[in-house]
């Protein structure tokens, strides 16, 4: 959470401008993101109560003796009820949050209590388990089903997925696959083995394609003269 406003930060000042740190839940609508995915501008629709924050507020002295790398040496995990599905360390994150300051205040200011989410822990989402080990996932989040997320210093939150009260969300071919969860009422075991390929490859494909993306756009830039060519006049 930003505490200090700022725009066009430079990296090496960056984690000055940091409040506070805590727990952020994305609950992601997987059938308005695929359909969204293939117009290139990645995920944008979002509704109300889509992230879960708390439930606490961090201040950085409270775990400056556990950094370590790009983070912090603290381990951060998910269950979905009450079963264990993910686990990892805060300080194997790629980009560190002095990076995610340094981009996102580029031409906009940052003002004391936005939020800036770091994204998940590697296997921290379903659409990853999914993904990578489709003959192995357990199926997609149900109505009333608890995610817990908890990091060590920052505590635990836990949420309730609710049910689908928009019918007109879902368009054919676009939906998360109910046949890939055994607790979906009505749900088909004898899937096509091609079928079930060509969605593997797919949802494989988006996935390696929205994290090249979030890479390129992540990754400074080595020099801002070598990013922007110099003006010959007129306007843009």
């Amino acid at each position: 959470m930003i505490g200090r406003p700022g725009r066009d930060i430079p990296r090496e000042r960056a984690l000055d401008h940091i409040a506070d740190y805590t727990i952020l839940c994305d609950w992601s609508a997987r059938d308005l993101q695929l359909r969204e995915l293939p117009l290139g501008a990645g995920p944008a629709k979002s509704m109300d109560g889509a992230i879960t924050l708390g439930p606490l507020l961090v201040t950085p002295d409270e775990i400056e003796s556990r950094r370590s790398g790009k983070g912090f040496a603290l381990v951060m995990t998910a269950a979905l009820n009450g079963k264990h599905v993910s686990e990892g360390r805060w300080d194997s994150i790629d980009w560190d949050f002095a990076d995610m300051i340094a981009y996102t205040s580029r031409g906009t200011e940052l003002r004391p209590c936005d939020v800036i989410g770091s994204g998940t822990v590697p296997t921290g989402c379903l659409f990853e388990h999914y993904a990578t080990s489709p003959e192995t996932f357990t199926g997609w989040l149900q109505p009333g089903d608890e995610v817990r997320l908890s990091i060590e210093g920052l505590g635990q939150t836990a949420g309730a997925s609710w049910p689908d009260r928009t019918s007109s969300r879902s368009a054919p071919g676009s939906e998360p696959d109910p046949a890939h969860n055994p607790q979906h009422k009505g749900a088909q075991h004898h899937d096509n083995d091609n079928h079930r390929c060509r969605r593997h490859r797919r949802f494989r494909t988006d996935l390696s394609r929205e994290r090249h993306r979030l890479g390129a756009l992540l990754r400074p830039p080595r020099s801002h003269e070598a990013q922007v060519p110099p003006r010959q006049g007129g306007a843009a």
